[in-house]
């Protein structure tokens, strides 16, 4: 068999090069941009969302409805991480303007986060009728975020981003599965919450759970966390702006006069970002920090009220004696509020059993 040679012939030219369109690397820059965006502001929705169902947990006694928090607390967890990862794959921590938006979008949803944690604590007759409003509440949160992950979706795969389509197909799944057994729990907390305020039958004191001291530390870790992230901009953004300058002088010595000075443009477009960056984490590390004190006496305050909502005033001032004789006129319901906030704080044995002598009696 014949051994066929390809040959190609020489011309004497060089081979024109295949040309680039820049339109077309606009396009696709724009693209990956839109995708960064929407990830962001997915795993910023992620992040908040891990301070609240922290939150709601603490107030939130052991049951069916405590396990669904939990499960989709680590679920949440590990959302965060794969959309970061995924924003570290597309680049995106060394955009100068990536990163200022997701620290925006991040620390402004933890502020929002660490202050509804305790407007939630206090909202609400009994500790039946929080849990059903923080229920209620977690149920439109899944929606949105349903459809966050529609969005970015639709949006991956218009511009031919695989990867982070499949990434959204499989949150949304997670997100679409906790709306679900969220809406099957509200029947069985609606009636809870009948029950304890019509009735008079409540099944739980809050601070029994020690929700007000789980909110307390939840605030200070996360706003540990809000400092971090804070720093960690201001160094990605200087880091940004030393590589933007560094890659503006060495077009500028090689490029023709007229890249030079649109690299120069674009120099000072990085710096005007950096700039904007780093005030943008300074203003919301100080709008966290009153987020959080607001926070922590708004939990302080919601302590004091617990005490004011017991059938017996003035419970804190009373010594054991003095309980003991007001005891006696309780119903059973206001009995075992009285247990419940007593051995969540002084536990004192005289009271505690009084109380089961009187309950015993009833």
């Amino acid at each position: 068999m014949a051994t066929q040679t390809t040959r190609i012939r020489l011309s004497g030219k060089t081979p024109a090069q295949p040309q680039i369109n820049t339109e077309d690397i606009g396009q696709l820059e724009a693209g990956r941009m839109l995708v960064i965006q929407q990830l962001e502001e997915a795993h910023a929705s992620e992040s908040a969302a891990i301070t609240t169902h922290r939150a709601h947990i603490a107030m939130t006694p052991e049951g069916p409805y405590r396990k669904l928090l939990e499960r989709h607390l680590e679920e949440t967890r590990t959302q965060a991480s794969l959309l970061q990862d995924r924003l570290t794959e597309l680049g995106a921590n060394r955009s100068v303007l990536a990163v200022g938006f997701g620290a925006a979008q991040t620390v402004l949803g933890q502020a929002f986060a660490l202050s509804k944690g305790p407007v939630d604590l206090v909202r609400g007759r009994a500790g039946e009728e929080k849990l059903f409003k923080n229920a209620k509440d977690e149920v439109a949160t899944e929606a949105q975020e349903i459809a966050t992950y529609d969005g970015l979706e639709a949006t991956a795969r218009a511009v031919g981003d695989v990867k982070t389509a499949e990434l959204a197909v499989r949150i949304r799944g997670q997100e679409e599965r906790q709306l679900s057994a969220l809406r099957e729990q509200l029947p069985e907390l609606a009636n809870a919450t009948v029950r304890a305020i019509a009735a008079g039958d409540a099944s739980y004191d809050l601070q029994s759970t020690g929700a007000a001291q789980a909110v307390r530390e939840v605030r200070d870790e996360v706003q540990d966390e809000v400092e971090e992230l804070g720093d960690e901009v201001s160094t990605t953004a200087k880091r940004a702006k030393r590589t933007s300058q560094r890659t503006t002088r060495k077009a500028a010595g090689t490029a023709k006069r007229g890249t030079a000075k649109a690299a120069e443009k674009t120099q000072k477009s990085a710096n005007k970002a950096a700039s904007t960056v780093e005030k943008t984490a300074d203003k919301a590390a100080d709008r966290v920090e009153k987020t959080a004190d607001k926070a922590a006496d708004q939990v302080d305050k919601t302590t004091s009220a617990s005490n004011g909502d017991l059938p017996i005033k003035n419970y804190d001032a009373l010594n054991a004696g003095e309980i003991n004789t007001r005891l006696s006129g309780l119903t059973p319901a206001e009995l075992r509020r009285v247990e419940t906030y007593e051995n969540s704080h002084a536990k004192r044995s005289t009271v505690l059993e009084r109380i089961q002598s009187l309950k015993q009696s009833s």
